[in-house]
């Protein structure tokens, strides 16, 4: 008669047997599988290291200070950024400026924008305080034209048609 190994006590059980004798282990049972524990540690740690890199990255591009300088010397817009890592400084000749736009938003904020002979705009100046007295001054500095533009609704555009603002 041939005999086979009990996996668990090790103890010799015929092959016909169902069940160990000594500790009743079941043969016919299917083992459970085995998670991938390490695997699905290592994996995590992994997660959690290209999650933390991510943060760090973004946490290291968004500029920490922003310096905006109409310089009538050199006849340009000087923007300055700061960065946790590096200084960028961007330069807009008032050469290639076409116009100047001074924005009340909705939301109740005021800008200054450049807008460049290519359609580009760049903000000068932004507040939540009205700034129509720096626009008036950059727009006489700059020798540029002045537009107002007013994205606000209420009593004092009910009844004006939208060109007519």
């Amino acid at each position: 008669m041939s005999t086979k190994e009990c996996p668990s006590c090790h103890a010799e059980v015929p092959v016909e047997a169902d069940r160990c004798k000594d500790c009743f282990h079941d043969f016919t049972e299917i083992p459970p599988k085995r998670s991938g524990g390490p695997l699905f540690l290592l994996g995590s740690f992994a997660l959690m290291a290209v999650v933390g890199a991510a943060v760090l990255f973004y946490i290291v591009s968004i500029p920490v200070e922003t310096k905006i300088l109409v310089d009538e010397g050199t006849q340009s817009v000087v923007w300055t950024t700061k960065y946790r890592t590096r200084v960028s400084t961007d330069r807009l000749s008032w050469d290639q400026v076409g116009k100047l736009e001074y924005i009340i938003s909705q939301t109740g904020g005021y800008s200054v924008v450049a807008v460049t002979l290519d359609g580009d705009r760049r903000v000068i100046r932004a507040d939540t305080r009205p700034l129509k007295s720096d626009a008036d001054q950059y727009s006489k500095l700059m020798e540029k034209p002045l537009e107002i533009v007013d994205n606000t609704r209420g009593f004092h555009t009910l009844g004006v048609d939208e060109n007519q603002k």
